[in-house]
């Protein structure tokens, strides 16, 4: 929408997918009751002051360098407690803050529309980052911090990829979407957890020889097919089928045959992960190794299964 919207009055209310491209000085509030809506600038936004207000499950999106004072700080107070994406349409360095001193956007997600960066520092709500939604990727390679989780896809779908040296010290969930780790250094120690519908996703080529250690894995897929169905991956899979876990146990590292134990990503890209899982009941943790690459043919949809390694492939 390239057009004006004025009058001193006048509030804005959206229900769909727009783009406001215009200088609007419209005096009112501007509401997001659902869909997409996404300003091109600064000055795409009237009103004044905390007078944007966001509902539960929608997005607004940001088609400059997304920033404190013209964008996120205009979220009214009363959005703070809604689940909703606040998506980079263009990508930013600008420092962002969801804290309590900042915006106080307790449930809101960063994510992405199309493929942007983040390069600024992002100071979550509470204890937990929380990034995805809006359909598009988003590359954060600042750096995540201090005692805090991280979650993926809360608010929506989309792709999330991490590139930096991260350190937070709490849990990565991926509640939805793909998370895509760039390096080991990306993922710290932590408890894994891959709900249904999430996809994790390594790049081999990117990761360290050094293993990286989690502290427990729990990973939920709402079905997978028999590996009957895949070719042999030789030399780490026999031409004999492994017995995959059924999706009902809702397998995590304290229910998985120990110790040693195969993690199993088909991306719908046609490239396979597979990882060796060591875990050690004295020490209560469990070592990943690097993983194998390979690829396979007729992919149907991204497939994460937990599968019991074979006596013959023990270390």
């Amino acid at each position: 929408m390239t057009s004006n919207l004025t009058g001193p009055s006048n509030s804005l209310n959206v229900t769909g997918n727009v783009v406001l491209s215009g200088t609007n000085t419209y005096g009112g509030d501007t509401t997001i009751s659902s869909g997409v809506a996404q300003f091109s600038s600064s000055l795409a936004m009237g009103g004044s002051g905390a007078s944007l207000s966001i509902a539960p499950g929608a997005t607004v999106a940001a088609g400059y360098p997304i920033d404190q004072t013209t964008f996120v700080g205009r979220i009214n107070p009363s959005s703070s407690a809604n689940a909703f994406t606040i998506a980079l349409a263009a990508s930013s360095s600008n420092s962002l803050d969801f804290s309590a001193t900042g915006a106080n956007l307790t449930l809101a997600s960063l994510g992405a529309i199309g493929t942007q960066t983040y390069r600024g520092t992002l100071t979550p709500s509470g204890s937990t980052y929380r990034f995805g939604g809006g359909g598009g990727t988003l590359n954060v390679t600042s750096n995540l911090t201090d005692d805090r989780n991280l979650v993926i896809g809360s608010t929506g779908l989309g792709t999330v990829v991490l590139s930096g040296t991260n350190t937070y010290t709490g849990g990565t969930t991926v509640s939805s979407g793909t998370l895509h780790i760039l390096s080991s250094a990306a993922l710290p120690y932590g408890s894994l957890t891959i709900n249904a519908g999430g996809v994790l996703i390594f790049d081999p080529a990117e990761l360290s020889s050094a293993p990286m250690v989690a502290d427990s894995i729990d990973v939920r897929v709402p079905s997978v097919s028999s590996m009957s169905s895949a070719p042999a991956i030789s030399p780490f899979l026999t031409a004999s089928p492994l017995g995959v876990l059924p999706s009902s146990l809702q397998p995590s590292m304290n229910s998985v045959p120990e110790p040693n134990t195969l993690l199993l990503l088909l991306a719908a890209s046609g490239v396979g992960l597979l990882w060796h899982i060591q875990r050690s009941r004295k020490q209560k943790t469990s070592t990943i190794f690097r993983p194998w690459g390979f690829s396979y043919k007729n992919p149907a949809t991204p497939t994460l299964a937990l599968l019991v390694l074979p006596s013959a492939l023990e270390a």
